[in-house]
């Protein structure tokens, strides 16, 4: 990041941040939330967050870069969420947002376009999976519980697609010459 810009408000029963910025060039983070706990009481509590991402793309992110290279496209997060802290763990109580993906390519050979929603209802995760991927539909679903060991299920189903589509996609998976 070139910059990083953070208004905190301090009480004995909480943090309250105001807005944070993270910087780079013309891309953006941007976080703001709301931390309470007992007075003295640094383990337990709960954080209520927004998030949100502008003008990012995969390959700004170093571990992409480097786990996978030549992916590229723009990627836009929204997000709210809350967060239970009990002795020092932290246990999501609901998750809401958004992951975008657009202009997916790899060395430069296009593969689409996705999005990723997320809602909370009763502790219980909703995730929404829908785009395209070579002329191909994709679309999926999968509900989690926010407890234990976050059980679930889902499913992804994906319109007629060529071979050649399969192919690459196999040959890609195995790590050998990419999309």
């Amino acid at each position: 990041f070139d910059t990083l810009q953070a208004k905190i408000g301090y009480a004995s029963a909480g943090v309250e941040v105001i807005e944070a910025v993270a910087q780079a060039g013309a891309s953006r983070i941007l976080l703001s939330g709301v931390w309470r706990h007992p007075a003295g009481d640094w383990k337990n509590g709960r954080i209520d967050f927004n998030a949100s991402t502008e003008n990012w793309t995969l390959q700004q992110v170093n571990n992409v870069r480097q786990s996978r290279p030549g992916l590229a496209g723009r990627f836009a997060v929204t997000g709210k969420g809350s967060l239970a802290i009990r002795n020092g763990t932290v246990f999501p109580e609901s998750l809401d947002g958004t992951i975008a993906v657009n202009g997916l390519s790899v060395n430069d050979r296009a593969l689409g376009d996705f999005t990723v929603a997320a809602r909370t209802t009763e502790r219980r995760l909703s995730v929404g999976l829908s785009g395209v991927l070579r002329g191909s539909k994709v679309s999926g679903n999968g509900t989690f519980e926010l407890a234990g060991d976050y059980p679930g299920s889902g499913q992804i189903e994906v319109s007629t697609m060529t071979l050649a589509t399969v192919q690459d996609l196999t040959l890609a998976a195995r790590g050998r010459e990419p999309l």
